[in-house]
């Protein structure tokens, strides 16, 4: 089998220094998501309430997570960081697909339900495997296998902005994480015209082989968020091996 453990990778992009404003939050009341000064932490496929990331505890006070998955119960109740602590800050869970556009789309359910999504597996890469875990291969093929699909309306990062905003919520959104099969991309090019001008950094997860056809997501979005004004920062570590 071919190994690709390399091949899967989490990048992060920033605006430059010039580029960026006060992102220091104020001390408010937690889940006051009315106020301007909380800082939004939005995570595109957000299974089992994991988020990549470090969060500091005392920022928890002055913080909104919003977590959007397909499906809402796969989210769970508590939002989970890398370092296993549970965060203690407001969070809100947007039960829907992610596209380039509102419309509707074939979401995929698949034997892994991490693997789930509206790209469409290139069987050619059925066995390559990615990861490792102890003495399991993670077999993308066998990941990947068709439980079945199901026709889901689709909304986009824009229309999700600009309705919390016409709701009178107006907390940032600092950072953008994309944990999304294959779609990175389209789900950047749905946030491009209200939301991403607000995000200060985004963190999301690509391919550097075509596992879905086409062009590499990585390809494909490096210089799509350099010309937004984002700059590539660094291939991010991943202590577990499943990430």
């Amino acid at each position: 089998r071919f190994p690709s453990r390399d091949n899967l990778v989490q990048c992060c992009w920033g605006r430059s220094a010039d580029t960026l404003g006060d992102c220091r939050p104020s001390a408010v009341s937690a889940g006051d998501a009315t106020c301007p000064d909380v800082v939004g932490i939005w995570h595109v496929g957000a299974r089992d309430g994991y988020l990549p990331i470090e969060w500091p505890a005392e920022l928890d006070q002055s913080s909104e997570f919003v977590l959007f998955d397909a499906d809402p119960g796969a989210v769970g109740g508590a939002v989970v960081l890398a370092d296993g602590r549970v965060s203690s800050a407001r969070h809100v869970v947007v039960p829907s697909a992610l596209d380039s556009s509102e419309g509707d789309g074939d979401f995929r359910k698949t034997a892994c339900p991490y693997a789930a999504g509206l790209a469409v597996f290139d069987e050619q890469f059925g066995n390559w495997s990615v990861f490792g875990n102890g003495s399991v291969d993670y077999i993308l093929g066998e990941a990947h296998q068709l439980m079945g699909v199901e026709r889901l309306p689709c909304t986009t990062l824009d229309a999700v902005w600009n309705q919390r905003r016409r709701h009178g919520i107006h907390a940032m959104a600092s950072l953008l994480i994309i944990d999304a099969q294959g779609s990175s991309l389209a789900i950047l090019e749905g946030g491009a015209q209200s939301l991403l001008p607000e995000v200060d950094v985004v963190i999301a997860e690509v391919e550097l082989i075509p596992f879905y056809g086409g062009m590499p997501s990585f390809a494909g979005a490096l210089p799509w968020l350099t010309a937004r004004g984002f700059w590539f920062a660094d291939f991010l570590p991943e202590d577990s091996p499943w990430a």
